[in-house]
């Protein structure tokens, strides 16, 4: 592991996961961005609800979904 190894085996531990299903991001947008390209491919559609986070749309925008 690297820096966040520790931060990884709580995660998975409170919430009785493997560590490797969990992801750390820096933060709501990088989450979101990487769920995204997980997820979806090029004219694919997501619903966010509303009101919601704002970069969300943008998010999805730059990513032509």
């Amino acid at each position: 592991g690297g820096e966040d190894s520790g931060s990884i085996e709580i995660f998975s531990e409170i919430f009785k996961t493997s560590k490797d299903d969990v992801y750390l991001t820096a933060g709501g947008s990088l989450a979101i961005w990487v769920t995204m390209n997980l997820l979806a491919g090029d004219g694919d559609n997501f619903l966010f609800p509303s009101p919601g986070f704002p970069l969300s749309l943008t998010i999805a925008k730059s990513m032509k979904l």
